[in-house]
């Protein structure tokens, strides 16, 4: 056994996905508005629960620090409330790429989005 497998059904080679697939994402930015959004759960959050964007040039472009809002966990919502100023900023820096980082109590981060940023 050399630590490969192919797994075949009856019209030939299965696809199988493992892992956590990455919700595709849009953030739309205003540099003349606050970034203010939500995501609402079905039940509260579990304590320790975290979660972030983190924008960044595109993987073409010459990097830069990426730039981190952390969210507010509360109850069965996850939030963001940044000004005019952090979102023109994050414009500025030419950050069109951004991930949705969950964090979960016992230290665990998971890839929850991943996509772009765009200027409205």
């Amino acid at each position: 056994f050399n630590g490969l497998c192919e797994l075949r059904g009856s019209g030939g080679p299965v696809q199988i996905t493992l892992g956590n697939t990455p919700h595709d994402i849009t953030v739309a930015l205003s540099r003349n508005g606050d970034f203010v959004t939500a995501l609402v759960a079905d039940q509260t959050w579990p304590a320790g629960t975290e979660a972030e964007l983190q924008f960044a040039r595109p993987a073409t472009a010459e990097p830069i620090t990426p730039i981190v809002w952390e969210a507010t966990v509360d109850g069965m919502r996850i939030s963001w409330d940044r000004p005019a100023a952090d979102c023109a900023a994050v414009l500025d820096a030419g950050a069109t790429s951004v991930l949705l980082i969950y964090g979960e109590a016992d230290g665990t981060r998971l890839l929850w989005g991943k996509g772009r940023a765009r200027a409205v």
